[in-house]
């Protein structure tokens, strides 16, 4: 608490021209942070998004080829005679 209380005391005694560079600094900061977060989330967005549409496209050829494969392998089972 002491380094706080002395830290705090070395900022107050900066010239106001000193203050007012570290109060523009802090800004910037604050607002790339922002800027950053919100980048973020809309990567994170647009990823789920993609992740979505593969998704939806692996469903759809499962639909697809699933009876295509059930067919295949009934006329496997239902032929006689032959090595499978």
């Amino acid at each position: 608490m002491a380094e706080i209380t002395k830290n705090m005391l070395e900022v107050l005694e900066l010239s106001p021209k000193t203050q007012e560079r570290i109060a523009q600094i802090l800004g910037y900061i604050s607002e790339r942070s922002e800027n950053n977060t919100l980048a973020l989330a809309k990567l994170i967005d647009d990823h789920s998004r993609a992740m979505a549409q593969i998704l939806e496209r692996i469903v759809n050829t499962t639909n697809r080829t699933e009876p295509m494969t059930a067919e295949i392998l009934a006329r496997l089972a239902s032929t006689p005679g032959e090595s499978h």
